[in-house]
């Protein structure tokens, strides 16, 4: 187990509590959800587990998702003690890494997350690995992966074009002809871009590359670091299955904003794109944290 470098100074957190959490698993009797919230007082987080799609793999009773979410999730609570943030991202992909070193899988136990650190910056900061979301004060930047919305307006094109020629918004939810698409790109093409260096060529990889945790190496240049300005009171952190759009001040607010999204755009082709509709199988597992000044 390695040493953790402790912080020097200020070690008792700002005084900051939970205020609204919630976990939703997008079908609880199959499958419980595969993000998870952390509360701890020195790191408060979302985290999101990478679905592993049909795979039945296991781990200690697990989905590869699940488990990458617990390990991250207890190492996230020790790497709020670092000196550096900068260390954060490095010291939790090594105890991924460290994790998974006795298990043989086929597919990759992977998360990504946003997390609140009280005792880091003058004020407190955000860490970022892809597409969670935050608000701080009611303001975030929450602009998603580039490739993620190539890939969701690709398939906002061609339903749009089916639609146009006649098809039905209904039976296009219940059989849309986008997925195999979807899934096709979702596993051929994205795992080559994740975490991939930045090459300076202007490469479709330098576009489309994005962070994951997943045990390897996170380049540095796709960690978001996200200072929180002095006099902040409440904070948002939530996963992607809360469009950005979507987040509001209280939890009621974002849910009935989500309800609204999703029966106005059920497909999302419009302004929720995304590379999946709103069929109750399609929704997304998704978790919410507020936290305000105590």
């Amino acid at each position: 187990m390695e040493r953790i470098r402790r912080r020097e100074g200020r070690e008792t957190p700002q005084a900051w509590r939970i205020a609204e959490r919630v976990n939703i698993a997008r079908d609880e009797a199959r499958r419980p959800s595969e993000d998870g919230t952390l509360t701890d007082p020195e790191c408060i987080a979302a985290l999101d587990g990478v679905s592993s799609g049909d795979s039945t793999e296991k781990i200690e009773g697990l989905t590869p998702g699940q488990f990458a979410v617990q390990v991250g999730m207890e190492a996230l609570k020790d790497a709020a003690k670092l000196s550096d943030p900068k260390e954060v991202v490095p010291f939790v992909s090594r105890r991924l890494r460290e994790a998974l070193g006795p298990y043989t899988l086929t597919t990759t136990p992977s998360f990504v997350f946003a997390a609140f650190f009280p005792n880091f910056g003058e004020n407190g900061m955000i860490i970022r690995v892809a597409d969670c979301s935050y608000l701080i004060d009611g303001v975030g930047d929450n602009p998603g992966l580039a490739i993620d919305r190539l890939k969701s307006k690709d398939r906002a094109r061609r339903l749009r074009e089916e639609i146009e020629q006649g098809a039905d918004v209904d039976a296009l939810l219940a059989n849309d002809p986008t997925r195999p698409r979807m899934r096709a790109l979702t596993k051929d093409i994205q795992p080559r871009l994740a975490n991939a260096p930045l090459s300076g060529n202007d490469t479709i990889f330098d576009t489309y590359r994005y962070p994951v945790m997943n045990g390897h190496d996170v380049p540095e240049d796709l960690v978001e670091y996200i200072e929180v300005p002095k006099g902040a009171s409440s904070i948002i952190l939530a996963t992607d299955g809360y469009p950005p759009q979507s987040l509001k001040p209280s939890l009621a607010e974002t849910e009935a904003a989500l309800k609204e999204i999703r029966d106005r755009d059920k497909l999302a082709i419009g302004d929720m794109l995304s590379t999946r509709g709103v069929m109750p199988e399609n929704i997304d597992d998704r978790s919410y944290i507020r936290i305000v000044r105590a």
